[in-house]
């Protein structure tokens, strides 16, 4: 029934009372009319694509709005033409000026607008706010603020916001994957694979996002990284004073070599003080590794699967050294240890030959810098490597090493 009908049956003149009463009777029994029609009017526009979009919909667990903008089917703004134009055909005829807070509960909406006549509402994908019904003049001060906003921030925020929800979950890793015209968000929490529904990504908002953060990354990253090839695989970083975390990134291009996959490693800048209890070793162990941190010399190699905590486990160790002098080579650095007896150094990596520092380069000049510990971050598959290790291993230094492996008796091998 149209406000002006509903004042005829009612026998009500034309106030604020009246219209509160008659968007308190008819408000949401409208909305579902407009909704429902909405939803008419989706399915005839997609077809085929419709039952991609149901899909997706139960994939995600979002609102309907939100997916149909995830997808680029009909964006926000398309959205908003359509709203007004379906409600032209129940032609409410608010007066310019009138103001009244009005709630939907069934769905999520940002305004409810009066414009033209027409009584609709933006639907911007937004949780816990209430729906105005607003002035005409108003409503053009919201389309203009509306419109300055970039798509790029409506869709998903940027990469940082990405890392500060890997932080709140604690997550070792993070990981943004390409999949059937889709960009995906995983984190590595406690050595699960989750998938971050809430991040998911259009192809080209995830293109558009990667591209943003290879830009931002080649201001951190020294060496031979160029941010404008997608071909090959390339090392990155990224530095966030404000959170204590850098990211040590993998851009890996996909096989069609436009899209590609990123991976990044969260580097939590907290000092290491040893507390090895607190990582879950028993008393024997600990007593172990305390005897074997007390040698004079030889080699000491931890073993085992990515994520499993043999940096961390070391960099324990070696905080509580006292009296020794400690050099470590790492790539990268992944824990400060707190212990003025330690100096850590990073490889660095340059589209220069001359210019390079690699694991051996160190490791050959600590043969000539005194020390009593070493520890090289990695033992790679490099003779050269093995040859430098063991050398300082014989030659009286205690050296400490990981090694990527799921056994330590495939280290005799």
């Amino acid at each position: 029934m149209k406000y002006k009908e509903y004042l005829e049956a009612k026998g009500l003149p034309d106030t604020e009372e009246s219209k509160n009463k008659y968007f308190e009777e008819y408000g949401n029994q409208l909305h579902k009319f407009i909704y429902r029609d909405f939803l008419e009017r989706v399915k005839g526009i997609l077809k085929e694509k419709y039952e991609i979009f149901l899909q997706k919909r139960r994939e995600l667990g979002e609102h309907d709005l939100k997916v149909l903008n995830i997808l680029g089917f009909i964006t926000f703004q398309e959205q908003v033409k359509l709203f007004i134009e379906i409600a032209k055909d129940y032609a409410l005829e608010p007066e310019d000026g009138y103001n009244v807070n009005f709630t939907i509960k069934s769905i999520e909406t940002d305004r409810i607008i009066a414009d033209e006549g027409i009584i609709t509402y933006i639907p911007i994908y937004t949780k816990d706010k209430k729906n105005y019904l607003v002035s005409i003049s108003k409503f053009e001060a919201i389309k203009r603020d509306y419109s300055a906003i970039s798509q790029e921030s409506q869709v998903i925020t940027d990469f940082k916001d990405i890392v500060k929800a890997a932080l709140a979950k604690n997550a070792s890793d993070l990981h943004i994957k390409p999949k059937d015209n889709f960009y995906y968000v995983f984190f590595r929490i406690n050595k699960d694979f989750v998938m971050m529904p809430n991040m998911t990504m259009s192809k080209s908002q995830g293109v558009q996002l990667v591209r943003s953060l290879k830009t931002q990354a080649s201001r951190y990253t020294k060496g031979s990284f160029n941010p404008s090839i997608s071909s090959q695989v390339q090392d990155a970083r990224m530095s966030y004073e404000d959170l204590s975390t850098d990211v040590r990134l993998v851009f890996a291009p996909m096989p069609n070599l436009e899209d590609e996959m990123v991976v990044g490693r969260l580097l939590r800048k907290r000092g290491i003080q040893g507390n090895l209890s607190r990582l879950g070793y028993l008393e024997n162990d600990i007593a172990i590794l305390q005897d074997a941190i007390n040698r004079k010399g030889g080699l000491f190699v931890i073993s085992g699967i990515t994520n499993s905590g043999k940096s961390m486990a070391i960099a324990n160790m070696l905080s509580t050294v006292q009296d020794k002098n400690v050099l470590t080579v790492e790539d990268p650095v992944e824990y400060q240890i707190i212990n003025k007896n330690i100096t850590q150094f990073q490889i660095f990596e340059a589209q220069v030959e001359e210019l390079k520092s690699t694991f051996v380069d160190f490791t050959k000049a600590f043969k000539r810098a005194d020390p009593d510990i070493v520890f090289v971050g990695e033992w790679r598959n490099e003779q050269e490597l093995s040859k430098a290790i063991e050398e300082l291993a014989f030659a009286g230094q205690l050296v400490f090493t990981t090694l990527h492996i799921n056994s330590a008796f495939v280290f005799y091998d």
